[in-house]
């Protein structure tokens, strides 16, 4: 790259030459690999989004381990799946806030929300279960090994 060249640089929203954002697909990934990757590559270069398989636990049935097809047919609200199984997902596009409790399938303990840096805390009994209350076009993400401080 010459000195004078005054193309964007990684990690620019313009880098590519226009101001639409950025997405990936990570499809059929794990988790953790998930992470890694946002955390190590695709954040510092400035991606915006990741799009990835469906999350929620999904059908296991004799001669489709592994099918792509396999992860649309959900079966909970679990996030237990090919890709890892620490964590629970409750999402709402409804009007208002809806309300209910929720089998987790989590140790029992204190959660945060990791889409809102804790402000919504939800508690998981023994049994796996949580109150949970999602506001409007809002959602609460838990993971396993982020128990509430």
């Amino acid at each position: 790259m010459a000195a004078t060249d005054t193309s964007p640089s990684l990690g620019d929203p313009l880098r590519l030459g226009d101001a639409q954002a950025v997405m990936i697909h990570l499809f059929e990934w794990r988790w953790d690999d998930i992470a890694t990757e946002c955390e190590t590559h695709l954040g510092p270069a400035g991606i915006d989004a990741v799009q990835v398989s469906p999350a929620n636990e999904h059908i296991a049935l004799d001669g489709v381990d592994g099918a792509w097809w396999a992860r649309y047919q959900p079966v909970s609200y679990a996030l237990t799946s090919r890709s890892g199984d620490r964590g629970f997902l409750a999402m709402n596009r409804a009007e208002a806030t809806w309300a209910a409790t929720l089998d987790t399938g989590l140790p029992a303990g204190e959660y945060c929300n990791l889409l809102d840096d804790c402000a919504t805390r939800v508690t998981v009994d023994a049994a796996g279960r949580g109150a949970f209350a999602v506001p409007r076009d809002a959602a609460v993400a838990l993971r396993a090994d982020r128990p509430a401080p």
